[in-house]
């Protein structure tokens, strides 16, 4: 049964953005006691991703791949980020900044 991409980031409650061959996907983190588990979230759609782009004869390139966290100085101190997400294999350390179609966000603590 085919699947569309937009449908299996449905399904682990991401959203995300495309752009030709750009793919942005993003989540809210919502305060709770135990946030790495919302960390692994995106960690296992960005698995599943991988997998759904082999299927499809796409390659993922992990070297392209990056990660950042916004939010208030106090909320970014709770979360262990040192560890950082697997995609596809490759390990990605959280950043202080992205580009998006040439714009750079950026976190200033």
């Amino acid at each position: 049964m085919y699947l569309r991409l937009a449908t299996l980031l449905t399904q682990h409650n991401v959203s995300y953005h495309q752009y030709a061959n750009d793919l942005q996907m993003y989540m809210s983190l919502t305060p709770t006691p135990n946030r790495s588990c919302e960390l692994s979230t995106i960690e296992l759609c960005a698995r599943d991703v991988s997998r759904w782009f082999t299927k499809n004869a796409l390659l993922l390139n992990p070297a392209k791949t990056e990660a950042v966290l916004f939010g208030t100085r106090q909320r970014l101190s709770q979360l262990n980020t040192s560890q950082g997400i697997d995609v596809a294999g490759t390990h990605i350390q959280f950043t202080d900044a992205v580009k998006l179609l040439g714009v750079t966000l950026w976190i200033r603590l």
